[in-house]
């Protein structure tokens, strides 16, 4: 599949260069559907006044001092500010009234998504989202690499002109699914493509090709010229000259030409090729649809692709056969890829990587299998739109949560599964309840999810707020509030218990008891998980970071090294002391993260193995180890240690 005028790196003899002769090809939908992007609520303008500051008398005034002598060089200057800050005004409103053209109102808004439907067989496979930004490092920070080149040889200031990143996927699995995204600048009014990404390759427009112009409408013709330099694997290639016309048309449909929509038509020619793309656009709804190799793609509803949210653990028994390897994921110089987690990352089944980064944002998903030539290892990236709060991979399934109180779910090939919102923040990774996703909002709100569409199949809520994730095992998920209120749930959301004594710092749930340590105190309790009864009380003079279930012991991560109690009576039954960096459990094993290697223990706390991992930078760098069935992967902001079994 080839998208628009990306040459496919697949083809036989491509070098980075202008795209070889093709028949009419497609380019990514431009915008998304429908509404509005709304930005996240503003703090009130009233000012707060604490309750214990006292209202004060003005003091009185002062005598008015005597005016002072102004020179004619003071007249001169304020002369000169009057007259700058008219032209900064002239400018600002030519700016503001660029920024309300029939071409802007195409671009979607920031974190807008749309789902695209094959005409043929009425499936939807496809989602595209948008992301806006003032200036282009934000955009880079989470790649593609050519974005970082076309800040170096765009004639536009990079670090200013107003952006938009249209990211897209389609496929179901990963061996057919294709992925790319569309860089646009908003200058002047106009949209002009600028770079163009699909797969390996890539192609960046000197000066930028024009897309839409400023006031585009059913009659308009334009055109645009320049060079374009080709990219493969991160590295640029061939350049050569190019040259499109487009023209734009009413709609045969009645509906859509009543809604000022326009079917467009770009005619690109590269040396010898030519390539025609046609896509219909409607303000505030953006591209609702394209053609893509003879076949026709239409906004629709979002897929119901179904993934797993559970995979079997990392086996332990096949390490021996293991291959470890030491890979830089952003080489400093080359790379602008800025590897800044919000949370610990996840493992698809393939070992792809999936990352939520701070910079911009993004989701994005990492190969660490790429060669060590391709400097650009992003599979795909998407912008789920506001801040990211939490991002977690269950099994296939890759869920994010944002300020604007969005819940958006990935499949494994960045396809948009759902997107679901919130009655307010939801700051905790989502966690899989059996064949559910669950989610808790700030408000002490409790939702069980379908993981395939996203629809609510139970809701509840807490007296309190939430600020801790949930745990659950077998038929029984625990959520613990602010005031201490503790409730047990079932499957169908039904309360199987409920207790309320001193809120939780850490929880979990070991071998049928809920091992709970208390907030700002040194004091541990176990829970009985079918009854609530408590069943002991001990005191532990360690920070307790973490709780996990190691084999039916409850683990902690003391920061000083890992220490194990016996779930049903609260009594300690060893520790080791080692620097932690991290600390995960991965089936009946624990992996704790040194400075210079990986130590795996078992249940009884007995060395299992010691894998050196070749990270550098640790320990002030921080670490995270992943895993899936068959990786293990410990990852900094520069490098991933990786151990795949064979």
């Amino acid at each position: 599949m080839r998208v628009g005028v990306t040459p496919d790196p697949r083809r036989p003899g491509w070098s980075g260069g202008p795209p070889p002769p093709a028949p009419g090809g497609w380019v990514p939908p431009r915008q998304p559907p429908a509404t509005a992007w709304v930005p996240p609520r503003q703090p009130s303008a009233t000012q707060w006044v604490p309750q214990w500051q006292t209202t004060q008398a003005p003091p009185p005034p002062k005598p008015p001092a005597a005016p002072k002598r102004r020179t004619a060089a003071t007249l001169v200057w304020c002369l000169v500010l009057v007259v700058a800050l008219l032209l900064a005004g002239s400018q600002g409103v030519k700016s503001a009234a660029a920024q309300t053209s029939s071409a802007l109102a195409m671009v979607g808004g920031n974190g807008f998504t749309a789902w695209y439907t094959d005409d043929a067989t009425r499936v939807t496979i496809g989602s595209g989202t948008w992301s806006r930004a003032h200036g282009g490092y934000d955009l880079a920070s989470s790649g593609p690499d050519p974005l970082g080149w076309w800040m170096v040889t765009t004639p536009l200031d990079a670090a200013t002109v107003d952006l938009a990143r249209f990211s897209w996927a389609i496929g179901r699995t990963a061996d057919a699914a294709i992925e790319g995204d569309a860089l646009f600048s908003l200058a002047n009014g106009e949209v002009r493509r600028e770079v163009l990404t699909e797969g390996r390759g890539a192609l960046i427009y000197t000066g930028g090709l024009l897309e839409l112009p400023a006031d585009v409408h059913a009659g308009s013709t334009w055109g645009s010229a320049g060079t374009v330099i080709g990219f493969m694997d991160g590295k640029p290639g061939n350049s050569g000259s190019y040259t499109s016309q487009g023209t734009a048309t009413a709609p045969p449909e009645a509906d859509l030409a009543a809604a000022g929509c326009l079917d467009v038509t770009l005619m690109e020619k590269y040396g010898t090729s030519d390539i025609t793309t046609y896509r219909s656009w409607c303000p505030g709804r953006g591209m609702v649809r394209f053609d893509v190799d003879s076949i026709r793609y239409t906004i629709g509803n979002s897929p119901a692709m179904t993934y797993p949210v559970s995979a079997d653990p990392f086996d332990w028994t096949r390490l021996n056969g293991a291959a470890a390897t030491t890979t830089t994921l952003s080489p400093q110089g080359v790379s602008l890829l800025t590897l800044s987690y919000v949370s610990r990352p996840g493992v698809l089944l393939d070992g792809t990587l999936v990352v939520a980064l701070k910079g911009d944002n993004d989701v994005v998903a990492i190969n660490p299998a790429a060669t060590t030539g391709n400097l650009d290892r992003t599979v795909w990236r998407s912008h789920p739109g506001g801040v990211i709060l939490s991002c977690v991979t269950l099994g296939q399934v890759t869920v994010a949560t944002t300020s604007e109180r969005r819940v958006v779910a990935y499949g494994p090939t960045g396809v948009v599964l759902w997107i679901v919102s919130a009655p307010d923040s939801v700051n905790q990774p989502a966690i899989a309840f059996g064949e559910q996703i669950v989610v808790t909002s700030v408000d002490g709100t409790v939702m069980a999810l379908d993981p395939a569409t996203g629809r609510q199949v139970w809701r509840t809520k807490m007296p309190s707020e939430l600020a801790l994730q949930p745990v659950a095992s077998g038929d029984t998920m625990v959520v613990i509030d602010e005031i201490g209120t503790t409730v047990a749930f079932g499957h169908d959301g039904h309360e199987v218990w409920r207790s309320t004594e001193f809120p939780a710092s850490v929880y979990a749930i070991v071998s049928g008891v809920v091992v709970v340590n208390e907030r700002g105190a040194s004091t541990l309790r176990g829970y009985d998980l079918a009854t609530g009864n408590k069943l002991w009380r001990s005191w532990e003079p360690e920070v307790v970071r973490s709780f996990s279930n190691l084999d039916g012991v409850a683990l902690a991560d003391a920061g000083s090294g890992a220490k194990a109690f016996d779930p049903a009576t609260g009594t300690v039954l060893w520790s080791v002391t080692q620097q932690t960096l991290d600390l995960l459990v991965v089936g009946d094993r624990a992996v704790l993260a040194g400075a210079d290697s990986l130590v795996v223990l078992d249940r009884t706390g007995t060395e299992i193995a010691r894998i050196p991992h070749g990270l550098g930078r640790l320990p002030q760098s921080t670490v995270y180890m992943a895993t899936s069935t068959n990786s293990l992967v410990a990852v900094t902001s520069t490098q991933l240690f990786r151990e795949v079994l064979a």
